[in-house]
């Protein structure tokens, strides 16, 4: 396979980076390829004298892993929301030639065996040595690296360094037009359903970035060639002159008027600041006596409705009551009304209980709640309000010309291309085996239970959320056979992280 960057099918988000996903289709056949993990296992590590080298030394022995079936589910999401199926076995990390390791620290007592291997086997966990003179200071690593991995890893700066096939040709032109510019389908959403009459839209960094990204692997390239793998650097490079030119104008939002955040792109209408501010002005009242604030479900039901009608054809996916103001399910009193499902047909939640009812949380519990959810609004002691934000200003209109945008000759003449990528942590899990209960079972870091009480969907949905959890959703062959063997009559709960849902 020869991986060309234009070829990117998608750019997926995980653990707070970003992975390419090529898509290779041959005889009717499709597989996925995808940007490899390089983490180190800290169960792998391990420090022993080496006895096989003329050289005194202390081998740092540790494992990077490439790839893993988690990923590969984040992944096969994402593919599947394109419509398209496809099995967790064809989906890949890049297929990668030659391999090492190095160390981008500057004077280092820590030397990296940093000599090419065969990565033929295409193996998803690889192991690496790096060596130094003393036993106490490989011992120090090791503490280091298990106690404060983030630090040592700083430290060092170790990379994963890889091979790929990228074919040759002495240059390539990067052109970019307002034409190839629709071939984003970000920048289309952005341009036809959240800009002003005037082509304004504001974006956060991290979305700029995105859209950014987005242009950068779908812009056309005039000349056609047979080998045209632009590098990491170069693609770093042309990425920040792109952003550059779509950096308009950067504001603040609390000097947007009412109008202008409604020109505020936001993946999650209920998630947006000036909405969740009003909501909670609304719908949450403080008690000065009791130094508690209190909630009502009747206004909740109320202000979500009328939010869902206002914004209900750019936010067809949303799904009120479930997905929305999450952050708020301290209050043990729920909202009741309509909840759009996936088809966008309503269904009356229906309850015995007072719809008015009241509940309260103190005032401590509810900032640190705020504060753990990293949500964009603040208590000020007598109103909510927005934290203010950084955005930038986009003008779809200027950038919708036929008139050249962006114009790069990048030297592209190698055979084979090296790319490195920097050795992260591994992600700490937030659910282990032993956080399972007893008469619960366990697949792949989830906690599986069986309930017998019967009930309607509605009510096994909110029994699942008081239970910080969801009902199952069957994803694949593997999880349908654990589950219906594991439980053979009619029903699951799977509690936090979902499988599938995000």
């Amino acid at each position: 396979m020869v991986v060309k960057q234009e070829h990117v099918f998608l750019t997926v988000e995980y653990e707070k980076r970003y992975l390419n996903v090529w898509r290779q289709d041959i005889h009717g056949y499709s597989r996925f390829y995808v940007t490899p993990l390089c983490v180190i296992e800290l169960n792998s590590i391990g420090c022993t004298r080496d006895e096989y080298s003329n050289v005194h030394r202390h081998i740092f022995e540790f494992n990077v892993k490439l790839w893993d079936s988690k990923a590969a589910k984040v992944v096969q999401n994402a593919i599947e929301q394109k419509n398209i199926s496809v099995a967790l076995s064809d989906i890949l990390p890049l297929p990668m030639q030659m391999v090492r390791i190095g160390l981008a620290g500057k004077d280092s007592i820590v030397e990296a065996d940093n000599e090419w291997r065969s990565n033929q086997d295409q193996l998803h966990v690889m192991a690496f040595e790096m060596y130094t003179r003393h036993e106490q200071f490989c011992n120090k690593m090791m503490t280091d690296a298990k106690n404060n991995t983030k630090h040592f890893l700083r430290s060092i700066k170790p990379y994963f360094e890889f091979t790929m096939v990228a074919g040759q040709r002495e240059f390539r032109n990067v052109n970019l037009t307002g034409k190839t510019l629709q071939k984003s389908s970000f920048f289309s959403q952005l341009a036809n359903k959240h800009a002003d009459k005037n082509g304004i839209v504001y974006l956060q960094s991290k979305d700029l970035n995105r859209l950014t990204r987005d242009i950068y692997n779908k812009v056309a390239y005039e000349e056609l060639i047979s080998a045209d793998y632009i590098s990491s650097t170069q693609e770093q490079q042309i990425i920040k002159e792109l952003l550059e030119i779509f950096k308009d104008q950067q504001i603040h939002s609390k000097d947007l008027t009412k109008d202008e955040w409604n020109s505020v792109f936001w993946d999650d209408i209920f998630a947006r600041p000036d909405i969740q501010t009003d909501y909670a002005n609304e719908v949450i009242k403080y008690d000065e006596k009791e130094n508690k604030f209190k909630y009502d479900a009747e206004k909740d039901r109320h202000f979500r409705q009328n939010i869902e009608n206002k914004y209900h054809d750019s936010n067809k996916n949303e799904k009120e009551g479930k997905a929305s103001f999450h952050w708020f399910s301290l209050f043990k009193a729920r909202a009741r009304g309509k909840t759009l499902n996936e088809n966008n047909k309503t269904a009356e939640i229906k309850d015995d209980k007072e719809t008015n009812e009241y509940d309260s949380v103190g005032v401590d519990d509810f900032n640190k709640t705020i504060s753990k959810e990293n949500m964009n609004i603040k208590w000020t002691g007598m109103k909510f309000e927005p934290k203010d934000l950084a955005l930038y200003r986009l003008n779809t209109k200027n950038l919708n010309f036929p008139n050249e945008i962006y114009f790069k000759r990048v030297v592209v003449t190698k055979h084979q291309t090296t790319q490195k990528i920097e050795i992260k942590a591994e992600p700490k899990s937030n659910l282990t085996i032993t956080l399972c209960p007893k008469q619960d079972s366990e697949l792949e870091g989830n906690c599986y239970t069986f309930v017998t009480e019967k009930m309607n969907w509605f009510v096994a949905d909110q029994y699942c959320s008081n239970l910080n959890g969801s009902l199952v959703s069957i994803r694949s062959m593997f999880e349908n056979m654990y589950v219906s063997g594991k439980y053979e009559l009619r029903g699951a709960v799977v509690f936090d992280p979902p499988v599938f849902d995000p």
